[in-house]
């Protein structure tokens, strides 16, 4: 992966956007779960319950459990702010889950998630719950799912676990309309990206390794990659019989030391050594066979509607790649953009992924256009032009053009040709992406590629 994500500052602006306001904790109760905001937004807070039921009934379903409503309905917190969320963390598991600002609390029964990336409070009454808040909600409540639906839910194995949550989350995701499917969707389909190199590196645990737990080991987002498409392989694959067979045993068979074991010796009993192959082979072919559209690099960006909502963390430019080569020269992108409040205010239409680095059109807020060449080493930017245009302004929408030849570039805002550029050395022929500059939120519209 490129490391131009990192934060580079030419050509910025600081908008005065206000930063979050924390007031009185706002409470939703359903059947099954309470939610607990530490902030008054009436909307996010009916966004995290409307979502989090439909998550519950969606596991109640899969675990083949009743769904009526719970004595004890568990409680899902959403924190105003990442440092509210690290000290619930620090709290209640010691600091665990910094890095995944997000976590299912075993003792309480409690989901706790970082309102994510950090909006304005301007921006929050614009767009509402941000998709990656939303998704890492379904997650966790995905998890509180599994601890009412086993006893022994702590001694799971993470095909089981994390392959559970994650396969909800997108399911439920889909079927409520808040993502585009799975390979629309950058986020399952960077998972997707990522299993394949997995495959092709001759990397990817068989599945008896994956029975055993053997995929611990796997970096951090690769992990999660690897059960979750196994967990959904084994839900869509095997006959309906044959799966729920697998859960009823992981549910029958307790907990508690040398569970792994046990469940893996049982397991394998169950499927037999001629059929534990076969599956290998299935799941290598089942995840070569899909066509995951995105790869996401640095979060994050909302593909569910015609217009994609993107949005940067503080600290990271937003990057987001088609995963197919651009192709023959000439061609050209276009569409529009409408920079949303926040921090920062820059745009980036990115061109010809390649493993030397890429070249960023940013749109920027009172400015116009500049073009960058991020070179992967180091990462370091360079700037090759700029462009003065009237007209791009945070909250209006701007049109652009970006026409690439083979040693060339041609930038257009509404109907002015702002900037040519012309290249040192012919364009790779890589993918096109977009991406926010870090603190910046905006949306794109139909953005296209076409040929002349």
């Amino acid at each position: 992966m490129s490391r131009c994500g990192t934060v580079f500052t030419v050509l910025c602006v600081a908008l005065l956007s206000g930063s979050p306001s924390v007031a009185r904790e706002l409470s939703r109760m359903g059947p099954h779960v309470h939610v607990v905001c530490d902030f008054d937004n009436e909307q996010i807070a009916d966004s995290v319950l409307q979502t989090a039921e439909a998550v519950w009934l969606a596991g109640a379903d899969l675990y083949r459990i009743a769904g009526a409503p719970l004595d004890e309905p568990c409680t899902v917190r959403v924190y105003r702010t990442i440092d509210a969320y690290l000290a619930a963390d620090s709290r209640l598991t010691g600091g665990l889950f910094q890095k995944n600002l997000a976590f299912a609390h075993h003792a309480t029964k409690s989901a706790h998630v970082a309102l994510q990336p950090p909006c304005s409070d301007a921006l929050l009454a614009e767009i509402g719950l941000p998709y990656q808040a939303r998704a890492l909600i379904a997650h966790e409540v995905a998890h509180l799912v599994r601890f009412h639906a086993f006893r022994n839910f702590e001694s799971h194995p993470r095909w089981l676990a994390d392959g559970t949550a994650f396969c909800l989350e997108v399911e439920t995701l889909i079927a409520k309309g808040w993502s585009p499917g799975w390979n629309e969707d950058p986020r399952p389909s960077t998972y997707s990206v990522l299993v394949k190199r997995l495959i092709d590196s001759g990397q990817l645990p068989s599945v008896d390794e994956l029975l055993r737990d053997a995929a611990a080991d796997l970096p951090f987002y690769e992990g999660y990659a690897v059960h979750a498409l196994f967990f959904r392989f084994l839900k869509e694959k095997l006959a309906p019989k044959d799966f729920h067979a697998i859960l009823d045993e992981a549910r029958r068979l307790g907990g508690g030391e040398g569970y792994r074991d046990k469940l893996h010796a049982s397991l394998t009993e169950m499927l037999g050594a001629e059929r534990l192959s076969d599956l290998d082979k299935g799941l290598r072919a089942y995840v070569q066979g899909m066509s995951p559209a995105w790869r996401e690099e640095y979060r994050s960006l909302d593909t569910a509607a015609d217009d994609w909502l993107q949005i940067a963390f503080p600290d990271t430019n937003a990057l987001a790649w088609r995963t197919q080569p651009a192709g023959k020269k000439p061609y050209t992108l276009r569409g529009a953009v409408k920079m949303l409040p926040a921090e920062k205010s820059q745009m980036n239409v990115l061109l010809d992924s390649s493993d030397a680095g890429f070249l960023s059109v940013a749109i920027v807020a009172g400015k116009g256009v500049v073009v960058f060449r991020c070179h992967a080493e180091g990462p370091r930017w360079e700037q090759l032009g700029v462009g003065r245009a009237a007209g791009v302004n945070v909250g209006e929408k701007v049109p652009f053009e970006v026409k690439i030849a083979k040693k060339s570039l041609t930038v257009k805002i509404g109907r002015e040709d702002v900037l040519k550029v012309d290249l040192d050395a012919e364009l790779s022929g890589g993918p096109w992406g977009l991406g926010a500059q870090a603190g910046s939120a905006g949306i794109w519209y139909e953005v296209q590629q076409s040929s002349p």
